[in-house]
């Protein structure tokens, strides 16, 4: 039973003519088993009458075929035969193959990806995640994210992966989780995983820490801040007054000033037209023939110092209607004491419940000539809640403002930038808003706190100013007061 006979298809498959075929034995066309393994397969068959295999034939020419065997033992005329079918699966194999090994690259490079990675399913059960999403949130494979991550019975209301499901669109969110550490903050970015036929069959989640980007930012805000506050006072401009609680300003200021110095501080609040602030160090005390010069730009005792400091305070304090007044001895110390206008109303913390209470949600027209800053803004609206559009100039957001008013669906708020370049700024677009609609609220928006128009801004119109770069309390603060404000 071991000759090749009546299977010249087979035969004529690998390259033999039929009287050629016949000839051979099965080890001339499979010799990769040895003549054992060829006779216990046959005991196979005849044992149990029917058997399937998978071995490698050999070609006339000398390549190699994938082959996938059924043999089935037939009685015919008392003869005891094998029916034979021989399929060729080597293509078959190969894209196995290569789907297997494009499996393992793909499965290497998501390892080393520094980015968290996983895959969940369209009802939000985890199917896989790399080292690094493990090392960040824990492992939980076959779970479902929302009770691994959030501990909740429900899917998240904001989980962008559900909203990628839903609308087949990337989405980001950011978030911020406690750690041993510390406060940690993450970007979340959410895409579908789609058939071939465009089904979607997974979200696809990828988490980065931008915590260090987070941190950069903020420093980044606070030094904006300060050089904008001494490129405007250093042009003569008013700052933008407001009331405050004096309390908590003065401890922040001596919770940073006192990091590693040995300065006591004595404030002051005494009843009457003006608040005195009195701030006492222990030092050597000042020279009497440098005190004229104290307050003078660039002056400075100090071998790293800048001469800055007193310098921008006088300059803080002067524009807020006050004074900075010095006592100093040399050997006992100096004593600053700052003066600032008192007000007799009672004063309503910005972080009162009632300004962070949730206003309705609204649609905001944002225009700005920065697209960085379009890009930031509309970014802080949808993550609010609201629905935002965004034009780079006048014309743009004009056009934008007057289809929304005539399709029935109006902007509740417009943010306009002050200075445009190349086109209608932010005064002349207001004075053509409220000529279209008398009823409309824009909020007036520039990185120059030196321009009279954000200190008098009611006067022109405008409800509300934003002294860029804004960020997310800010920006929830004035659309709240917009949104829950009565229309006039």
């Amino acid at each position: 039973m071991h000759a090749l006979t009546d299977l010249y298809h087979q035969g004529d498959n690998l390259g033999y003519s039929r009287p050629e075929f016949e000839k051979l034995h099965i080890s001339d066309i499979d010799p990769f088993q040895s003549p054992d393994e060829i006779q216990a397969s046959l005991r196979t068959v005849l044992e149990e009458g029917i058997a399937e295999f998978e071995v490698q034939h050999v070609t006339k020419r000398g390549e190699i075929r994938d082959v996938r065997i059924i043999t089935k033992v037939v009685n015919l005329s008392g003869r005891t035969l094998l029916h034979t079918i021989w399929r060729d699966i080597t293509g078959k194999r190969r894209a196995l193959n290569d789907l297997q090994e494009a499996k393992a690259w793909s499965e290497s490079l998501i390892a080393a990806l520094s980015d968290g990675v996983s895959v969940q399913d369209t009802n939000l059960k985890v199917l896989f995640q790399n080292k690094v999403h493990k090392n960040l949130l824990g492992e939980h494979q076959s779970e479902y994210c929302y009770q691994a991550y959030d501990h909740r019975e429900d899917r998240c209301e904001d989980c962008p992966v559900a909203k990628s499901l839903l609308d087949g669109r990337i989405h980001r969110t950011e978030r911020s989780n406690p750690f041993p550490e510390g406060i940690r903050h993450f970007e979340i970015t959410a895409s579908p995983v789609k058939d071939s036929e465009g089904k979607i069959i997974a979200g696809l989640e990828v988490v980065r820490e931008i915590t260090d980007r987070k941190q950069a930012e903020k420093a980044l805000h606070l030094s904006v801040n300060l050089t904008t506050q001494l490129l405007a006072f250093s042009r003569g401009g008013k700052p933008i007054k407001k009331k405050t609680d004096l309390r908590l300003v003065i401890e922040n200021a001596v919770k940073f000033a006192l990091s590693g110095s040995n300065v006591d501080s004595l404030p002051c609040l005494n009843e009457g037209a003006y608040i005195e602030i009195s701030v006492q160090d222990s030092g050597i005390g000042i020279p009497k023939h440098f005190l004229p010069k104290i307050f003078d730009p660039y002056f400075t005792t100090k071998e790293k110092g800048s001469g800055l400091g007193l310098a921008t305070s006088y300059s803080i304090v002067a524009n807020h209607g006050g004074m900075i007044d010095v006592s100093t001895e040399i050997g006992n110390g100096t004593i600053f004491s700052v003066y600032l206008p008192a007000i007799k109303e009672k004063f309503v913390s910005s972080a009162s419940p009632a300004d962070n209470s949730a206003a309705r949600r609204g649609k905001i027209l944002v225009m700005d000539d920065e697209e960085l800053i379009r890009d930031l803004a509309e970014e802080l609206i949808i993550t609010l809640g609201h629905e935002v559009e965004v034009a780079k100039n006048g014309e743009a957001a004009l056009e934008m403002y007057q289809r929304a008013l005539e399709g029935g669906n109006p902007f509740d708020a417009v943010i306009l930038d002050l200075t445009i370049r190349g086109g209608l700024g932010g005064i002349e677009t207001n004075k053509r808003l409220q000529a279209m609609d008398p009823k409309v609220k824009t909020v007036v928006s520039s990185g120059y706190s030196d321009d009279a128009m954000l200190s008098g801004y009611p006067a022109s119109g405008f409800k509300a100013c934003l002294k860029k770069p804004y960020g997310m309390d800010e920006l929830r603060r004035i659309l709240n007061a917009l949104l829950t404000e009565k229309s006039g």
